[in-house]
């Protein structure tokens, strides 16, 4: 019996030990939950900054994004409906936003604006056909309204204007972008 007793004593962790061990699991834990959180923060963070410079263009009342997610990595932004003060039909569609080509206008792909959407082919077909016009500086389509967009915040200023520079378009055309490159595009009208 006295032996079992020795036993019981010998086979107990010294308190040093046990306050290692607490310090080390305790340790590990912090570092994975920091991990978690700076990995979560990370894979938002580019979906966020494109809502907040959204969100902070004059006249835009709501911002809508959609995406998905794509394994590790953040999470990759589809497309942004802004909702416009006034009547419930001013609506803008981009296709892909990405917040620094927003932010100096080098690509704005609209998809839809009010009730038109698009549908864009190269010409030869030798490439993706789109399905949005991209009126940004460095845009496929820059010139086709004869309107010079500075950025996002241009396109919800002169939606109006935008929108009547469509409606005078023909529904079909050709348009040569400033590369020399041909693209057939064609404009629906929603009813």
């Amino acid at each position: 019996m006295a032996e079992l007793l020795l036993y019981g004593i010998r086979g107990r962790p010294h308190g040093s030990r046990v306050l290692r061990l607490s310090c080390g699991i305790g340790l590990v834990s912090l570092l994975a939950a920091s991990f978690f959180l700076t990995y979560d923060r990370v894979r938002w963070y580019h979906a966020e900054r494109i809502q907040a410079l959204l969100e902070n263009v004059s006249s835009v009342q709501s911002v809508k994004l959609a995406g998905f997610d794509d394994g590790p990595g953040p999470w990759k932004v589809v497309n942004a409906e802004l909702s416009l003060e006034g009547f419930s039909q001013r609506k803008i569609t981009l296709f892909a936003p990405n917040y620094g080509d927003l932010l100096r206008g080098v690509h704005i792909r609209v998809e839809r604006i009010g009730n038109y959407t698009f549908l864009v082919k190269p010409t030869p077909n030798d490439g993706p056909w789109m399905e949005y016009l991209d009126v940004g500086k460095d845009g496929q389509f820059s010139g086709l309204l004869s309107i010079e967009l500075q950025d996002v915040g241009d396109v919800v200023a002169l939606y109006d204007t935008i929108v009547n520079a469509l409606n005078r378009l023909p529904r079909k055309g050709v348009h040569r972008n400033t590369n020399g490159e041909l693209y057939e595009y064609e404009i629906f009208v929603d009813p």
